[in-house]
């Protein structure tokens, strides 16, 4: 292709010296000469494109030079990169064309690198091959996926996108395949992302954002380089994201996270259908996270018996995607069934109900509660079937006591002999995952007065020993031998809550007129703290009062 150059030895042993160091050092012994050149361009880096053969220039036909051919001699120009190459069929001054066809693969430093064809014969139909090249590689084209996003684009040279919050997007970065480039990188404010292209092609790179938010708003770069020149990035891509809040999903008739869920399509709200299963938890947990309610606990299908225009909706959801319609599509279709949601941060507070037994009432303007110390009482945590499992705790003055699992939605907690450090208030929470709600506080006041005592037959009162005088809700009574099922465990819980010990004997002990006393009804086994624990009363004319003997009488 390009013409011989020969070295003149000279005959004598000093100069062959010096040129062997000359050739050993890199030195020539004239100036380097120039075998592409453009001409006839707006700079030296623009022009028709003549090559140096047999010590002239040659019109390069643009049928034998292609992109690869071209950017091998923008690189030997010092001009960078091919910008532009274009073919003419002007007249031209220069006659001499070079119809030889070069097989650049791009990578060469030089023209003269390259194999190459000879064929003297060719004909040539576009006689001029004109070439620009440029700094830097030309910046990549950009195209930009998501889901139901707002596409506005300026293919000249910036790109705008508008996205829905929540939705997914991707950013594709495309090369023009003679680059075969190495890496992309995407840059903003915020962000700096340097991938390999991909492996196969080297023409694209993807950058995917799993769910657009508000840190998304901003302006973003893309650009590339070549694996020849890594240093070299080429121009950039500007895009514009805009991040568009979107309420497009509600739940009504319950609260903010609760109730039946109707999704906003063209404009419209409609509730949506469970047609062919079509929802599931998954698709729930959609829901909840685009509300910001947490997880989803539950859902269920309502079926109202009317049929009546509803959504469809066609999922692909996964369940971790942060909006429904990034997941899936609408459609209309008529149904009775609807779908109806529940959240995690919908948790109601749970109802606390308090059973206390004799001498306990309920203040409900105070929400306050009286007990005698050493009776016992229970604490009912109850929610709404909404929520499977989770477990209760209950609370004394803030302090947790005890934990159950809640059991077909409620716990039930006993406390065996209510002590002064019982008083404060109750409260019981629900936990579910990790949320947790308190219900209402309770009030509890600790009375000393005890309920029960031991009497002499004239009414005074007696030392551990003597006939029993039983306190109840609607006063005070003196307790019948004809209470059923009496025997010495359950005299031991007299002496017992008097301070008296344990019994060794009780009986009956007729008094002198009959009158009004206490029958005890019994369900006790003797481990109670008091009788009315375990018991109740009715009343009863009877002559025959119970007597008992402590451990704790003295003779």
């Amino acid at each position: 292709m390009f013409t011989n150059q020969r070295i003149l030895v000279p005959q004598c042993s000093f100069c062959y010296f010096v040129l062997l160091t000359m050739a050993t050092f890199g030195v020539t012994t004239e100036k380097k000469q120039e075998l592409v050149r453009l001409v006839d361009g707006s700079d030296r880096c623009s022009g028709h494109v003549q090559v140096k053969s047999d010590r002239s220039w040659s019109v390069v036909c643009h049928d034998v030079f292609d992109e690869l051919d071209a950017e091998v001699a923008c690189r030997e120009l010092g001009c960078g990169f091919l910008d532009s190459l274009y073919g003419s069929t002007n007249e031209l001054s220069q006659k001499t064309i070079w119809v030889d066809e070069l097989q650049c693969t791009g990578t060469e430093k030089r023209l003269r690198d390259c194999p190459s064809v000879k064929n003297n014969t060719r004909f040539c139909e576009t006689i001029n091959t004109h070439l620009a090249c440029r700094g830097h590689p030309r910046p990549p084209m950009v195209e930009v996926y998501s889901t139901y996003g707002e596409v506005e684009l300026n293919w000249i040279d910036e790109y705008v996108l508008t996205i829905f919050k929540g939705h997914s997007f991707n950013i594709h970065c495309g090369f023009y395949k003679r680059f075969n480039a190495s890496s992309a990188r995407l840059t903003s404010r915020n962000i700096y992302i340097e991938k390999p292209s991909d492996p196969e092609t080297h023409q694209f790179a993807s950058f995917t954002f799993p769910a657009a938010d508000d840190s998304h708003n901003d302006t973003y770069e893309c650009d590339y380089n070549n694996e020849h020149r890594p240093e070299v990035f080429s121009s950039p891509r500007k895009l514009h994201i805009i991040v568009k809040e979107v309420r497009d999903v509600r739940l009504v008739n319950g609260s903010r996270c609760a109730g039946r869920l109707e999704v906003k399509h063209r404009s419209v709200w409609r509730p949506v259908s469970n047609k062919k299963n079509s929802w599931t938890l998954k698709e729930a947990a959609v829901v909840c996270r685009q509300l910001k309610c947490g997880t989803a606990v539950s859902t269920v299908y309502i079926d109202s018996m009317e049929v009546q225009p509803v959504w469809r909706f066609l999922s692909d959801c996964d369940g971790s995607e942060f909006a429904l319609k990034a997941c899936g599509a609408v459609k209309e279709w008529p149904s009775s069934s609807t779908v109806h949601v529940s959240c995690s941060d919908v948790l109601i507070p749970p109802t606390l109900s308090f059973y206390a037994f004799m001498k306990g009432f309920i203040d409900d303007q105070q929400e306050g509660v009286r007990m005698f110390r050493g009776h016992s009482f229970n604490i009912n945590c109850t929610m709404p079937p909404l929520f499977p499992g989770g477990h209760f705790s209950l609370l004394i003055n803030q302090i947790k006591k005890d934990t159950q699992p809640a059991v077909n939605h409620s716990a039930l907690f006993h406390i065996p002999a209510v002590e002064q450090n019982h008083q404060g208030t109750i409260s019981c929470v629900y936990h579910y995952l990790n949320q947790s709600s308190e219900s209402r506080s309770l009030y509890l006041t600790v009375e000393d007065n005890t309920d029960v005592s031991l009497k002499s037959k004239d009414g005074t009162e007696a030392y551990c020993s003597g006939i029993v005088d039983l306190g109840f809700k609607d006063g005070w009574g003196l307790l019948s031998f004809q209470s059923t099922v009496w025997d010495l465990k359950h005299a031991s819980l007299v002496c017992k809550r008097i301070g008296c010990g344990s019994a060794v004997a009780t009986k009956a002990d007729k008094i002198e007129h009959q009158g009004s006393m206490l029958r005890f009804l019994s369900d006790c086994d003797g481990s109670e703290s008091a009788l009315m624990d375990c018991g109740t009363v009715s009343q009863v004319y009877s002559s025959t009062a119970i007597h008992v003997t402590c451990t704790g009488h003295e003779d």
